[in-house]
């Protein structure tokens, strides 16, 4: 039995799928987060999916599962609303879009965090707060990271540890920060500046893709209403191979 299809429970009974695997779900569709509603002629994800498919295996699978002409590769073209401005994604190597005043105390900030670096060896970050002070500076810590993470995370930043978030924080070089300041758009920065996307329709094709290739599924089948026999589950399916 899987609980739950989402991806990880669709792919769990795709590789499951020489026996037989029971995949239950309480919602109305498959997919988890990576559901998509439809209405008035306009499709809406339910949260931001982006397929960045770094690992080789994962990336042939999605192309197996929805075909090469099924993808469309897109640049990312993402904003901050910060200080009255639109200030293009990563703020921390676009602060040429912030106020002057502000922008100077962002760059000599970053500066003076990079030049004591260099200076002197310190200890590894205990907290993703500490992290953001020793990379970048105080001033863009108190004017855009910790309000912006502790709000996306609900989090304090120094309750959250950096080597979880490494792998999704853009890193621009010094070079890179510099030249923002200075008004050179920097849009190829981090690990999602391009990423693959269905063609046509929403992510719920990936999802969908999956449980077809799983098995042969059986219709939608409402679970019994009695708490007592089915207490948590609202939708079941059989998946044959």
């Amino acid at each position: 039995m899987v609980l739950g299809a989402g991806l990880a429970g669709l792919a769990a009974a795709m590789r499951l799928s020489a026996r037989t695997v029971t995949l239950v779900e309480r919602e109305e569709t498959v997919g988890g987060k990576a559901r998509t509603h439809r209405r008035d002629g306009f499709t809406f994800d339910v949260t931001g999916h982006w397929l960045h498919l770094r690992d080789a295996t994962v990336r042939a699978l999605v192309h197996d599962l929805l075909g090469g002409d099924g993808l469309v590769d897109i640049g990312r073209r993402a904003k901050v609303w910060i200080n009255d401005a639109m200030v293009p994604y990563p703020l921390q190597a676009n602060i040429h879009g912030l106020p002057g005043e502000v922008r100077r105390r962002c760059l000599a900030g970053f500066l003076r965090a990079r030049a004591g670096r260099l200076v002197r060896r310190r200890p590894p970050p205990e907290s993703f707060h500490d992290f953001i002070v020793a990379q970048y500076g105080q001033a863009l810590a108190d004017h855009f990271f910790t309000p912006y993470y502790s709000k996306f995370w609900g989090l304090s930043c120094d309750r959250l540890t950096f080597d979880w978030l490494s792998g999704y924080f853009p890193t621009p070089s010094t070079v890179q920060v510099v030249g923002g300041a200075l008004g050179i758009r920097q849009d190829r920065v981090g690990y999602n500046a391009r990423f693959l996307y269905p063609a046509k329709g929403g992510i719920d094709l990936l999802p969908r893709a999956l449980l077809e290739a799983a098995s042969t599924f059986s219709p939608w089948a409402r679970a019994p209403s009695s708490p007592s026999s089915c207490p948590t589950d609202k939708y079941k399916a059989s998946l044959n191979r």
